[in-house]
């Protein structure tokens, strides 16, 4: 090796790091630019991750158009023990989505001495959290790390997700339990409401996926569903329900079968709903 060539390639190596040197100054002011940047993004980066993807929500996957009809049974009881029964179809079109959420209109027609009447459509703009698009924006999100749900005995890893929700009277807060990568998605959700001034809690109800990939006859094929369970609870009682889902209707319900019960347990109210028929567009 040449001695002189090494020397100078040490020498220009040394004159180069001397000539990219920063004063002191100028090296703090790099620092704290890229500390703000940290700062700034990661509650954007854990805000996101705190958010279900748009292909994962019942209406997000579908394209405008898509619709789905259901009949729902209701049946309470009077005070005399008589039982007072209702009937009522609701078809529901998804009329626009985007990043944002989904805007969806809702026809309800009810049964009166066995002819059909119909109720004023509604239109509803929701986010992917299925909360109010005009609310989506104030609430607080975050998440709480990872997780697991266990279903029919196998552990599931998901994502903690929290939401906070706060008006004048109530604070919600929202737990749920996200996996990205196994279908229905939402495993479970803890949802507490309490007071602001007491604390008393004022509600809590429980979601979770009992059973996945369960075989469902639908349109002549079989398909492959999931079963939850979700609990109500209240200071007057409790509404218990349980809900099949399916990825390939719009909406993802397909049955749904609830009872009401009083504080006392005692059965006061029941109700079903099942899937008429659809259109994916």
């Amino acid at each position: 090796m040449d001695p002189a060539g090494c020397a100078a390639r040490i020498g220009t190596a040394v004159s180069d790091r001397n000539s990219t040197r920063r004063p002191p100054g100028a090296l703090l002011a790099r620092l704290l630019v890229l500390a703000t940047l940290f700062l700034t993004s990661a509650p954007l980066a854990a805000a996101q991750d705190a958010e279900i993807k748009r292909g994962h929500h019942r209406w997000g996957r579908c394209r405008p158009g898509s619709w789905s009809r259901v009949r729902i049974m209701e049946e309470a009881s009077s005070p005399d023990g008589s039982k007072i029964t209702s009937v009522k179809t609701r078809k529901t079109t998804l009329l626009a989505v985007d990043d944002q959420g989904v805007k969806v209109e809702v026809e309800t027609t009810v049964e009166v001495a066995g002819s059909p009447v119909e109720t004023m459509p509604q239109t509803l703009e929701l986010s992917f959290d299925d909360l109010p698009s005009s609310d989506a924006a104030k609430v607080q999100r975050s998440v709480l790390g990872p997780g697991s749900v266990e279903i029919e005995g196998s552990p599931i890893r998901s994502t903690i997700q929290q939401i906070e929700i706060t008006d004048a009277a109530a604070k919600t807060v929202i737990k749920r339990f996200y996996a990205a990568d196994t279908p229905p998605y939402v495993l479970k959700c803890e949802t507490t409401k309490t007071d602001r001034q007491s604390d008393a809690v004022l509600a809590q109800t429980t979601l979770q996926v009992i059973a996945r990939e369960v075989p469902y006859p639908l349109a002549g094929k079989l398909h492959s569903i999931s079963l939850s369970e979700e609990v109500h609870k209240h200071p007057g009682g409790s509404i218990r329900r349980l809900i099949l889902q399916a990825a390939e209707v719009p909406g993802g319900l397909i049955a749904e079968a609830t009872k009401m019960l009083d504080a006392e347990g005692h059965i006061v109210g029941r109700s079903t709903l099942e899937l008429v028929e659809y259109e994916e567009k």
